[in-house]
């Protein structure tokens, strides 16, 4: 995995006194900041941004704004609330047209779903996954998945979702053991060419 600070890439853990500290974790990339915001980042396509209470209300972005009333977190760059996450999506994008000037697919509605799809995405409300499902319901992510399958159908996009409940679950206390051997969701270690911090495989 390559991590660059300003442009330049720099080995981990790494510091930045009186601003950051970079550390690894046994599957992501961590992110400390003094004033308190923090990034999980594993390396493929799963983030997580946590911040302090002290936060609540005075942030913006894709994350939302932090007001504990997820019905206006669609609200654009300019202040304009959306039901469309494409417009939301695009009125934060950074970076040159080239990069995020891609035109808009209607995949909701084009997208067919095969038996292969909800078979994988079932697995969320398999045994695998049981010890969680009273504290958190899995229905929201199984549609999560079957929307990613429809971004990258050939890859092992499935996983994303199941990090992201996993993620909630250990947030609630609740440790799920072996989901990534039982899932075949690997770790970004370990789809990493031995001796090289380059990722062989990497979902944009």
């Amino acid at each position: 995995m390559r991590v660059k600070v300003n442009g330049m890439k720099i080995d981990v853990p790494y510091r930045l006194p009186n601003k950051l500290e970079i550390n690894r974790t046994a599957d992501s990339i961590l992110v400390n900041t003094k004033i308190g915001i923090k990034i999980l980042w594993d390396g493929i396509g799963f983030i997580e941004v946590s911040a302090p209470t002290s936060y609540r209300g005075r942030l913006c972005g894709l994350c939302g704004n932090f007001n504990s009333r997820p019905k206006d977190d669609f609200t654009t760059r300019r202040g304009r609330l959306v039901q469309d996450p494409y417009p939301f999506g695009q009125s934060w994008a950074v970076g040159s047209k080239k990069t995020c000037g891609k035109p808009r697919i209607d995949r909701e509605r084009r997208c067919i779903r095969s038996r292969q799809d909800h078979r994988l995405c079932s697995r969320l409300r398999s045994p695998i996954f049981e010890a969680c499902h009273k504290k958190v319901n899995p229905t929201m992510y199984y549609k999560s998945c079957l929307q990613d399958m429809c971004e990258c159908p050939t890859d092992n996009c499935y996983c994303q979702s199941f990090i992201a409940y996993v993620r909630e679950c250990q947030r609630l206390g609740i440790q799920l053991q072996h989901w990534r051997k039982s899932t075949k969701c690997r770790p970004v270690w370990e789809i990493s060419t031995p001796g090289t911090n380059n990722i062989r495989r990497r979902r944009h």
